[in-house]
């Protein structure tokens, strides 16, 4: 496939000016305060909480490695098929791997807006064994080059929403180039070559509806997304259900975490306590901790 025009700015068509508001205020901004992390006690122990450097360390995951297979891929799929079923046949059997491909430099930290939710507790803190760890979002934003978005359910409304939108764009006016670029279809034909960054710099609003995207099924997570843009060099890796996942590590100041709300399935008044007693030790003892209001016994 012959290369996209460099030259051609999305943002500049008029023809296309409405689908690409109609993206850009899909994904929204966190006006909210605080955001909150539900993990397992044990996380606290092994390395989320820095004792030495007075810091706290948040794992970004690679966006194709997230806890759920479809994560990254609702994005790919939707936005992909959308541009197939609409406008251009594609031909290539490899292009959504390779817009994949593209996608797989971003990273994600996941956190929710729900303070105190049962159906998290058992998903991600150890069936509410764990605890919910409440950050400033000022502080995680002044120390991360990434951007915090809330996630767009791919419910029947935003679908809809997207697919009215294209219907404004007058195809028969607008150069295939044109279309190519604000449907992300140049991403899988630029994927393997060398301008990648200036790429995804030029189509940022839709790459973060991309990373945005989730599956409806999970909309009572309320979540907000972390995204970050990471080479190489930053990478690690850790082995989890036999696969390597790539990962980068963020450090931020104590004073990011204000509160931490223990599970519901816990030995309450001891478990408090003894996080409490550790938290003094390692000298995060500005750190409320708080018992979960919710009922539940397992």
């Amino acid at each position: 496939m012959e290369l996209i025009k460099k030259e051609i700015d999305p943002a500049s068509s008029e023809q296309l000016s409405a689908f690409h508001t109609c993206v850009s205020e899909l994904v929204k901004p966190v006006s909210e305060r605080y955001v909150y992390h539900y993990t397992t006690i044990e996380a606290l122990f092994h390395g989320l909480l820095c004792d030495s450097k007075k810091q706290i360390c948040l794992w970004a995951s690679n966006a194709l490695y997230m806890n759920d297979t479809k994560e990254i891929q609702t994005g790919c799929e939707f936005m992909y098929h959308l541009l197939e079923d609409n406008f251009v046949e594609i031909n290539d059997e490899k292009g959504l791997d390779n817009l994949k491909d593209v996608v797989s430099d971003y990273f994600l930290s996941s956190f929710s807006l729900r303070r105190d939710s049962l159906s998290m507790w058992r998903m991600y803190a150890k069936n509410a064994t764990g605890v919910s760890l409440c950050f400033d979002v000022d502080l995680l934003r002044e120390n991360t080059r990434g951007e915090f978005l809330k996630s767009v359910y791919l419910t029947e409304d935003i679908e809809q929403s997207i697919r009215d939108c294209l219907r404004e764009v007058n195809v028969k006016k607008v150069s295939q180039d044109e279309i190519l670029i604000i449907l992300i279809f140049f991403l899988i034909a630029l994927s393997k070559a060398d301008n990648k960054e200036e790429v995804l710099a030029r189509l940022y609003p839709y790459m973060r509806l991309v990373t945005a995207l989730k599956h409806k099924a999970y909309v009572d997570e309320d979540e907000v997304r972390l995204v970050l843009v990471a080479g190489e060099a930053d990478r690690k890796f850790r082995f989890k259900d036999n696969k390597f996942i790539p990962y980068i590590e963020q450090y931020f100041p104590k004073e990011a975490l204000t509160e931490i709300i223990v599970g519901p399935n816990n030995d309450m008044p001891r478990t408090v306590y003894s996080l409490e007693t550790y938290l003094k030790h390692i000298g995060f003892d500005h750190v409320k901790v708080t018992a979960s209001d919710i009922p539940y016994k397992d």
